[in-house]
């Protein structure tokens, strides 16, 4: 471009630019800094382990041994020693039983331990018993069986050899029976009915000779007596002979 000047023309292409200037944009963003790298990630690894126990199963105990069976009324104490095995596993109990060889009821009973007492046996009858052990794998064999048992009954008859008359009552004389049925006597009754309408009369005692009061004047009469024991009351005696209270 030629521009007109004072000393003539001025031809701008030949005017050398000794200047530049450098316009800075405040708008525009920074230089880029180079970005810290990312932090290293961190895995963690939970690891569970199970453990499984396995218990032997272990087998049934073996047999009790029968040390003693002692008679009571209508029961039987049955000791005895704990099995040489338990199976490996713990006895958790035991049960007795006891059958009788002449017709008596068989008892069984549950336990934790020695002695286990079998009641509901029937008195006057032979009895062996036996015992086996549990656990939580099953029942055990039972025991040999104990010796012979016999429990205790009833007391047999008395006999009655005499009655006499007295006012308004009799006088019974007794003699003990010949079986206390296993088991000490400890009272008899005597017991005088009428046969013509008196009043009858029933009197307790330890032993003859028994007086039965508060019977009818004038009236005949025929006296009975028995025994009892732990057990209970025996048979009645056969009757006595007739006689009559006075008034």
């Amino acid at each position: 471009m030629v521009l007109p000047s004072a000393h003539g023309t001025i031809d701008l292409r030949s005017v050398a630019v000794d200047r530049v200037v450098t316009v800075t944009d405040d708008t525009a963003p920074p230089p880029s800094a180079t970005a810290p790298p990312p932090p290293p990630t961190t895995t963690t690894t939970t690891t569970t382990t199970t453990t499984t126990t396995t218990t032997a199963p272990g087998t049934a105990p073996g047999a009790p041994a029968v040390t003693a069976a002692a008679a009571q009324v209508r029961a039987i104490a049955v000791s005895f020693r704990a099995p040489t095995s338990n199976g490996g596993r713990p006895v958790t109990g035991y049960t007795a039983r006891c059958t009788s060889s002449n017709g008596g009821a068989t008892g069984t009973v549950n336990g934790t331990g020695s002695p286990i007492t079998v009641t509901g046996l029937t008195a006057g009858k032979a009895y062996t018993c036996t015992v086996n052990a549990r656990n939580v794998v099953g029942t055990g064999p039972w025991s040999p069986a104990s010796a012979k048992v016999g429990l205790a009954n009833v007391p047999g008859a008395p006999k009655i050899t005499a009655v006499a008359a007295g006012s308004r009552r009799v006088k019974v004389t007794f003699t003990a029976p010949t079986s206390n049925g296993g088991s000490p006597v400890t009272g008899y009754t005597a017991r005088c009915t009428s046969s013509n309408g008196g009043v009858t009369g029933t009197i307790n005692g330890t032993g003859s000779p028994i007086t039965v009061t508060g019977l009818t004047a004038g009236k005949a009469y025929t006296c009975i007596a028995n025994a009892r024991n732990a057990v209970g009351s025996g048979p009645w005696s056969p009757a006595s002979a007739r006689v009559t209270p006075a008034a």
